[in-house]
């Protein structure tokens, strides 16, 4: 495996956002605003790369440039 998988929580954290928001992003029906992620049991797993694709993703929509930073 290449990553390390993150929680609801971990995700919400790096994100500065709250758990809520986290959920709405991967119900989200556009494919470009979508949190990829996967269910595994009764809980949503993330992988460190499908969480900097979305960054990566959400900050070309809104025209913004940075680099990327480790998730921790």
């Amino acid at each position: 495996m290449e990553g390390k998988l993150l929680g609801i929580k971990q995700v919400a954290d790096y994100l500065g956002v709250s758990t809520r928001t986290v959920q709405t992003y991967v119900n989200e029906q556009n494919p470009e605003l979508r949190l990829n992620g996967i269910y595994l049991g009764n809980r949503w797993r993330f992988e460190e790369k499908d969480v900097r694709d979305f960054i990566e993703r959400r900050r070309k929509l809104s025209g913004q440039k940075g680099s990327e930073e480790e998730i921790a």
